[in-house]
């Protein structure tokens, strides 16, 4: 149980922990990947607008003390900032770089800029290509920008990206009311792989934390669950105790009921006492055989004849329950094998048919089915009877310990809602196996694989 108590403090420690991580891991990858494909589309806008090409930036002062543009040619020939034109492009270019940084946020210097890798291809009305312009790259060559205009164009989209190698390219195609269009390729690689990192290096950085604080919840498990493992160990060592101390007091009222009889006859309240203290005893048997069910460990399991063990189980309550003019009814199909222990799936069964028994209807039916759950093996168990009243039960608290449908406990049935809370204790850990109970077409159904 103390082994139990740990593995799932670290598990649910765990699971939340890992489970926060996936969640900032998540949000840090997303937030990485908008702002560097955002930025990359900024650019590639930038570029569109520039009309596929980098304006000059280079100033120098002119005569009045000023500045005035000088403009850089692609072959590095300086020609004088006189140029209404070029200033104008400068002009725009400056305007364009304040609009990216008030409204997007994003930081673009000049000299990023000039960093930038792209090409252009322009095409005509009738669809050919007319012109390149590759001046911002060097790896890319006619044939290759001429092949990634035609598969871009064939696309359809107005924006997208390819991947030819190691380089992701991003487009933008622009078109013209005279059917001609002009496709800006911009070199990619460097947001993408700056995606990649963040992702591969947030990855590597959560496992080694992960691990870190799991090997710290191992660490300190046992302190976090002392606590709770004390208060278990005395409920116990109390259930125990008690258990053993009123077996004498219980001997001695149904020995002195027997003295009653025997002195001044049977009557109704000698029959009560006695009853009463056989009851009794049975609960304190019952309250002794869970505590100590919860104390031992996995007992070992071999191959056993489930078919032959709910047989005969079922066939031990037949006079009980007929004589209670009930039918019982076996479905079992022959040679049905399980790892299991015997003992303890006679004692499940038995603990499933006389609960079926206690809450059947009068005159009900008591049907027990078991066949082979899949082929490789495995068993399906349902011990189900007619019960009219139970459409508004609450079936999930059924394995709880001392759980009693009837909550004001005046109900005729016997029984303390332990008995079940045993056969669960038996199927989930002893047999590693599944029970549930539900309710359909006016029965109560117990439903076991093994």
């Amino acid at each position: 149980m103390i082994k139990k108590l740990k593995r799932r403090f670290i598990g649910s420690a765990t699971a939340a922990i890992l489970l926060v991580m996936a969640v900032i891991l998540l949000l840090i990858n997303v937030s990485n990947y908008y702002r560097n494909i955002h930025e990359a589309h900024l650019v590639l806008n930038y570029l569109t607008q520039s009309g596929g090409t980098l304006p000059d930036f280079a100033e120098k002062g002119d005569q009045s003390g000023g500045t005035s543009v000088e403009v850089i040619t692609a072959d590095g020939d300086q020609e004088s900032g006189g140029s209404v034109i070029r200033r104008g492009l400068s002009i725009i270019a400056d305007n364009i770089l304040l609009v990216l940084q008030r409204d997007h946020h994003i930081q673009m210097s000049r000299d990023s800029l000039l960093q930038t890798r792209f090409f252009t291809v322009w095409t005509g009305s009738d669809g050919q290509i007319t012109q390149t312009n590759r001046s911002y790259i060097a790896e890319v060559s006619e044939e290759n920008a001429r092949k990634f205009a035609a598969m871009v164009l064939k696309k359809g989209s107005s924006r997208g990206s390819i991947v030819s190698g190691l380089a992701t390219y991003e487009y933008q195609i622009s078109r013209y009311e005279d059917g001609s269009t002009m496709t800006v390729f911009l070199d990619a690689s460097n947001y993408h792989d700056s995606v990649r990192s963040v992702l591969i290096l947030s990855i590597i950085g959560s496992g080694v934390l992960a691990f870190l604080i799991i090997a710290l919840l191992v660490a300190f498990s046992r302190r976090a669950v002392d606590p709770m493992i004390r208060n278990y160990e005395a409920q116990k060592q109390f259930i125990t105790n008690a258990g053993h101390e009123l077996k004498t007091p219980i001997a001695i009222i149904s020995a002195n009921a027997e003295l009653l009889e025997m002195m001044k006859g049977e009557n109704e309240w000698t029959q009560s006492i006695r009853k009463q203290s056989a009851r009794l005893s049975d609960l304190v048997a019952d309250l002794i055989t869970l505590t100590r069910m919860g104390e031992q460990e996995r007992i070992k399991l071999h191959d056993i004849d489930l078919s032959t063990v709910v047989t005969d189980a079922a066939e031990s309550y037949r006079p009980v329950v007929e004589q209670q003019h009930k039918a019982l009814v076996l479905k079992v199909n022959p040679a049905v094998h399980v790892h299991a222990e015997e003992k303890l799936a006679k004692e499940l069964v038995n603990i499933l048919v006389d609960n079926a028994a206690k809450y059947c209807d009068d005159e009900g039916r008591i049907v027990v089915s078991l066949r082979r759950r899949n082929r490789v093996g495995g068993a399906h168990l349902v011990v189900e009877n007619t019960y009219a009243q139970g459409a508004n039960v609450d079936y999930n608290r059924f394995f709880d310990r001392f759980y009693r449908e009837d909550s004001s406990h005046s109900s005729e049935r016997e029984g303390y809602g332990i008995g079940l809370s045993m056969a669960q204790g038996i199927v989930v850990d002893q047999f590693r196996g599944s029970i549930r109970a539900d309710y359909k077409d006016g029965n109560i159904r117990f439903i076991v694989r093994i």
